[in-house]
């Protein structure tokens, strides 16, 4: 008896365990050193059917003798194999585990979990494919700024190759440069001390890059370092994008500290609350929050600054600046700095105020409707249509009406569908479409969500843009029936027409400045033509006077065509800030006389006479170059737009810690639309009559960088006629 109790107890608690695998979502089976199948879970008998008894390699791959890959000689060994297969005939893969199963008399049978892992293969490969495919630069670098190896991305980008980038410096890549600049991020790493990862934005290779460098440490010493470069260019305008978006949200956008002091506020705020942003900032969250309401929600924001996520969204009632309660519908997320440390609540609040009138409305009206809906409901903008279970209308209000350019009264107590069918689809510009939406949702026991319909202007109706939704009701003597709302967007489409009408102002623009592209070309090419002109008379010429003549004429267009030239390359370095500068004391009488020097002969063929006021000891802190530059576009421009016998009056004084520079001409003026934009660049105030003055709009533009980057200001007044006042600040050398 003893001897045959142990095999029995066996098979009994195999019995059990059977039962366990059977319930598994894994493929289990048991199969016995001749290859016959003794146990198969009811997930493989779903795929296989029931082939217990069978020999495994026919039941599962239609052959008449074990596979080649069979595992079953080293699991009769009590070894555990595990291993991923792909089975031919269904084309699924599989992770299997072979376990020996010892039985009483101390041989093995051979247990099989098999899980499916087709999906997660295919997401791996997935995954693979998509990192493979990523757009980012990455290249190594070793700490002597080698480069060792990069990825294809870099190669597209710059257009050399592999080879030609292996063993380059890396700042000669990125930056330009004969040396690491102090930007930098792989210096800053190899100067670090803690040799911690370096995560900087910059400009390089003609984008904005999201550069970060990590390290490859061995024995306390970096061996490489990993740069990767992302192209934010593109991620930079879709953030101000999102930035414009939320600043003209009409929901609340805000940021707390963990005190609930405002730390970020959209415009939607200001105009919920009444508070400025500069007063919302810094200002403790809970002293808007009405006083009933205070203590909930402070117990909510503890739970989530505790880390746990509260019931949201929550709605409560806020007091605004001039003392009105508004109820918002809030809802919350945490924010995390980087090392996952709680910094602060973020969160969305949305004015429900009118839907909180309306939802009391709707509650009332199921006490006595007949009264109060038309007191309540009538006094929102919004169109409201109230619907019983039968589609029967049971209100509507004055904001309905007045929308559709129907009565009343010839809408309550009518079948919906068919006041659709009969009236109400034919104020929309495409009836078919309202009525197949709309009456498809009664048929379906669905609800419209977020349908825009356009109201056709009509005699006793204005053309508006409406947005329609519909919302069920849930309780009361209306259960069963719906709310249908119409909000007026008529505005926003308004406004939306209005920003494609700019659009195309900035289309024209657009071509206004490649008309002035043609004109830099011109500009460019009549010097060339005059000194053409007097080269050819000069060399045919026998008179000496004459061709003297003829030279210094040409001397002068030669000069004006490297001041065109010398404008197009400044324009093009300073408005690619490609410079720098050199800061010294100047006397602002030298400067101005050194351009009165190459001016003069100017000034003499118009016959102008030139006045200046400006204390000789009076110095300023200015680049030379950059200082003659901006003076000298605008001592030009008085004598270019002076009119003949005129005046150009340059005077200076002191003003606190800059020195006001006014240079005064007695000529056209500028006309008063003009006045904002003479600063433009490519902006011309004369685009008509046949190019009566010269130039490519650019001077005044150089003029506002550079003075803007000496950190001054640079103004004009005008009256067309009388002449014009340039002004500019400069800072005073003590």
């Amino acid at each position: 008896m003893g001897e045959f109790l142990t095999p029995l107890m066996w098979v009994q608690e195999l019995k059990k365990l059977y039962k366990i695998f059977d319930a598994l979502p894994e493929g289990v089976y048991v199969i016995s050193k001749d290859y016959t199948i003794e146990f198969l879970n009811s997930t493989f008998r779903k795929t296989f059917g029931n082939v217990e008894g069978e020999k495994c390699y026919r039941a599962f791959y239609g052959r008449d003798s074990p596979c080649s890959h069979c595992d079953i000689s080293e699991v009769m060994k009590g070894r555990v194999i595990d291993k991923v297969w792909t089975y031919p005939h269904t084309g699924r893969t599989y992770h299997l585990t072979s376990i020996p199963l010892q039985n009483p008399d101390g041989s093995f049978s051979k247990l099989m979990i098999s899980r499916d892992i087709t999906e997660q293969k295919r997401i791996q490969e997935e995954y693979d494919h998509i990192f493979n495919a990523m757009g980012i630069v990455v290249i190594i670098i070793d700490p002597r700024y080698n480069i060792l190896e990069v990825n294809s991305t870099l190669s597209k980008l710059i257009g050399k190759s592999k080879k030609e980038l292996i063993g380059k410096k890396c700042y000669e890549i990125f930056h330009n440069s004969k040396k690491p600049p102090e930007n930098c991020p792989v210096k800053k790493l190899i100067t670090s001390k803690l040799k911690k990862p370096v995560r900087i934005e910059l400009e390089t290779l003609g984008k904005v890059m999201l550069v970060s460098c990590a390290p490859i440490i061995k024995n306390g010493k970096i061996q490489k370092i990993i740069h990767i470069c992302i192209d934010a260019t593109q991620y930079r305008l879709v953030e101000n994008e999102l930035n414009y978006l939320i600043q003209n949200m009409k929901d609340i956008i805000f940021k707390i500290d963990l005190d609930g002091n405002f730390t970020y506020a959209n415009k939607a705020a200001e105009e919920i609350t009444g508070f400025s942003a500069r007063e919302l900032l810094g200002k403790n969250m809970y002293e808007l929050i009405a006083q009933d309401y205070r203590e909930m929600i402070k117990e909510r924001m503890k739970i989530r600054v505790a880390g746990k996520p509260p019931k949201q969204p929550f709605n409560f009632e806020i007091i605004t600046k001039k003392g009105e309660r508004k109820w918002v519908e809030l809802t919350t997320t945490p924010i995390y700095n980087e090392k996952g440390e709680l910094m602060g609540v973020q969160g969305i609040a949305r004015d429900i105020t009118e839907r909180k009138k309306m939802e009391e409305a709707i509650r009332k009206s199921q006490e006595l409707y007949s009264s109060l809906i038309n007191d309540a409901i009538d006094s929102l903008s919004s169109g409201i249509i109230i619907l019983d279970k039968n589609f029967k209308i049971v209100w509507v209000n004055k904001a309905i009406c007045t929308f559709f350019g129907i009565e009343r009264d010839k809408l309550i107590g009518k079948d919906k569908r068919e006041i659709i069918k009969r009236k109400i689809k034919y104020v929309f510009e495409d009836p078919d479409l309202f009525e197949n939406i709309v009456l498809k949702t009664y048929e379906n026991n669905t609800y419209v969500e977020n349908f825009e319909c356009h109201v056709l202007p009509r005699e006793g109706r204005e053309e508006r843009y409406l947005i329609h939704w519909s919302t069920p009701i849930m309780s009361g003597a209306l259960k069963g029936g719906r709310i249908e709302h119409y909000y007026d967007i008529t505005e926003l489409k308004k406004m939306e027409k209005e920003l494609i009408k700019a659009y195309e102002e900035l289309k024209e623009l657009d071509r206004i400045k490649r008309d002035l592209i043609a004109n830099i070309s011109h500009e460019l090419k009549t010097p060339i033509t005059i000194i053409k002109g007097l080269m050819e008379l000069g060399l045919e010429e026998d008179d000496k006077n004459k061709r003297q003549k003829y030279l210094k004429r040409g001397f002068r267009a030669l000069n004006r065509l490297i001041r065109l030239i010398n404008n197009l390359i400044e324009a093009s370095q300073i408005q690619k800030r490609e410079y720098k500068l050199n800061i010294e004391k100047i006397d602002l009488i030298d400067s101005i006389l050194i351009v009165l020097n190459e001016v003069k002969h100017r000034a003499k063929e118009k016959r102008i006479e030139i006045e200046i006021n400006i204390d000789e000891e009076l110095r300023v802190l200015a680049d030379p170059k950059y200082l003659y530059k901006a003076l000298y576009e605008l001592i030009d421009n008085a004598i270019k737009f002076n009119r003949r016998g005129g005046i150009v009056r340059i005077s200076a004084r002191k003003k606190k810690d800059d020195v006001e520079i006014c240079v005064f001409d007695s000529g056209v003026g500028i006309k008063e639309e003009c006045i904002d934009k003479i600063f433009d660049k490519f902006y011309q105030s004369e685009m008509e009559p046949a190019r009566r003055f010269n130039g490519m709009g650019m001077g005044l533009a150089i003029c506002k960088d550079i003075i803007e980057a000496h950190g001054g200001r640079i103004w004009a007044e005008s009256c067309p006629r009388e002449g014009s006042k340039f002004y500019f600040t400069l800072p005073i050398a003590k």
